[in-house]
């Protein structure tokens, strides 16, 4: 049936559920992303209040070599991310040893985890636990390449 405009009429339900379906992800989308810029918006504002009600110059240098440096909770999420991403990539290795020409192919997963790490529009801390676990999956790949040869698929031979 068509309206006064001339175009089909939706008198289902379902073209009306999906279009708001598609309306609801690309607002909540656009609410998540504004939530992010907001949340780092009032991170870099308070550590330059911070910096701003700083009494003395060494106050002021000592905040910003903390910036800087990071914390504890960041070098165990980088350390995390290592230990993860090299174990990870010995298992998959493991798993499905394939290699050419000696070299194992499942280590270009791990540049996933680099291209994202560098990709990312974040904190340093986050962009590092990225390209640090990709950086130890092909590690780990590499790893397990080396120390364990491949055998050679034999031809089964008939037995008589």
């Amino acid at each position: 049936m068509a309206n006064g405009n001339g175009k089909k009429r939706e008198d289902s339900s379902e073209g009306f559920l999906e279009s708001m379906e598609e309306n609801f992800k690309k607002s909540y989308a656009g609410r998540l992303k504004k939530a992010r810029d907001l949340q780092r918006q009032a991170e870099v504002k308070a550590d330059a209040e911070a910096l701003r009600a700083a009494s003395t110059l060494e106050e002021a240098e000592r905040r910003i070599a903390e910036i800087k440096r990071g914390n504890a909770i960041n070098l165990a999420e980088i350390c995390g991310s290592a230990v993860a991403g090299l174990a990870l990539g010995v298992t998959a290795q493991k798993m499905a040893d394939v290699r050419v020409q000696g070299v194992p192919v499942d280590g270009v997963l791990g540049l996933a985890g680099i291209g994202m790490g560098l990709a990312l529009n974040e904190d340093f801390p986050v962009r590092a636990v990225f390209a640090v676990g990709g950086s130890m999956f092909l590690a780990g790949t590499l790893v397990y390449g080396y120390l364990v040869p491949q055998v050679p698929e034999q031809p089964e031979t008939p037995e008589v």
